[in-house]
């Protein structure tokens, strides 16, 4: 286990803010606005700061993602905000419409902190990176991008997954060793799922 913290969430905080995710998103297609949460109505753990990415499916196939790798605002309002941006601002999809709405499959990731990875190679990295456990993180200058542990069902092999993720942020000649790398672990749970 890495040592990184989670907001303690129980079944019933990780069905709020389900449910939060989805009201924004009913009430953006109502209104054609984004929702005002009102934060004494929620439990206090997801009052904290947290960051948390939303991603949204339609028959199982991406239909927008959209995170924050930072805690800076509410839990509430980071799973407001990304699940709108998921909605409605992802700018490879277009917005959804409110014919799609009912077959939407909502995942929220809960982000833990970002941990800093100290190497000297590509493969002391590649050594350090654990699949289908750990977030990637990779910056460069003003480029960066980043593969929650989800993205390894796509690119089991660890040398694919960094080529993989160094194409997303436009650093494909990059060497690793001019890069900051952090990891992180993720607590997902989603509609329709057991959790």
């Amino acid at each position: 286990m890495h040592p990184m913290s989670f907001i303690k969430l129980s079944k019933q905080h990780k069905q709020e803010l389900l449910d939060i995710a989805e009201q924004t998103l009913y009430y953006a297609l109502e209104s054609g606005r984004y929702i005002t949460l009102t934060h004494r109505d929620f439990s206090v753990p997801l009052r904290i700061r947290g960051a948390s990415f939303v991603t949204l499916y339609s028959q199982s196939q991406l239909r927008g993602c959209i995170g924050s790798l930072h805690p800076a605002r509410p839990l509430l309002e980071d799973v407001a905000h990304n699940a709108y941006a998921a909605g409605f601002r992802d700018p490879r999809f277009d917005p959804i419409t409110a014919a799609e709405f009912h077959d939407i499959q909502i995942e929220i990731s809960i982000l833990s902190p970002l941990q800093p990875i100290s190497f000297a190679s590509e493969r002391e990295l590649l050594e350090q990176i654990q699949p289908n456990t750990d977030g990637l993180l990779i910056q460069h200058g003003a480029r960066k991008a980043t593969f929650l542990p989800q993205v390894w069902e796509s690119f089991p092999l660890k040398q694919d997954f960094l080529a993989q993720l160094k194409t997303k942020a436009g650093l494909n000649g990059a060497d690793c060793e001019s890069m900051s790398c952090y990891r992180y672990t993720v607590d997902s749970f989603s509609t329709g799922a057991e959790f």
